[in-house]
């Protein structure tokens, strides 16, 4: 097999692809290591979902699109237990994408505080950020950051950003 196809192999193991995205491509890249890009679409466009992997398949970043998270929500105040349920799915989500760095109990991803929801183009989105503690002690320029999108079917987890030192 391929790097290329190894990686394919180690992103799958770690996020679910909707089985209705049938459409695929992929592209290699560059970001100080060889990356690889993977696309996989609907065939009518209207739902996407994109994956960026290093050599090694580490997740770097990914993004699910879908035309209805676009429909008008209306904004609404939630409780703290809703927000609480929302962190859990986003923690949830990295701990899937990438769980290696959720394994060592010194080293490992830690939510920060919740900050006000974001309204963006009639969607409810909420940002949940992380940051890297090894030993107890900040790591600098190491963190995460996942976008939730509330829907009419629940959580949608649309934008992933992983910044760690392997």
């Amino acid at each position: 097999q391929s790097d290329m196809e190894n990686v394919l192999l180690e992103v799958k193991s770690k996020i679910e692809i909707p089985a209705e995205l049938t459409e695929f491509e992929t592209s290699t890249g560059y970001r100080g290591e060889s990356t690889f890009y993977f696309r996989w679409s609907d065939k009518d466009g209207e739902k996407s979902m994109a994956v960026e992997a290093s050599g090694e398949g580490n997740i770097l970043s990914y993004s699910y699109y879908s035309d209805d998270m676009y429909a008008e929500n209306e904004m609404r105040i939630d409780t703290g237990f809703e927000l609480a349920k929302m962190q859990e799915f986003a923690t949830e989500t990295l701990k899937k994408a990438v769980p290696e760095l959720f394994s060592d109990e010194n080293d490992l991803l830690v939510a920060l505080p919740y900050t006000d929801p974001m309204k963006i183009s009639s969607q409810n989105r909420y940002n949940f950020f992380y940051q890297r503690k090894k030993d107890g002690v900040k790591v600098k320029d190491n963190t995460a950051s996942v976008s939730v999108v509330e829907t009419s079917d629940g959580f949608v987890a649309n934008n992933v950003n992983i910044i760690w030192d392997y």
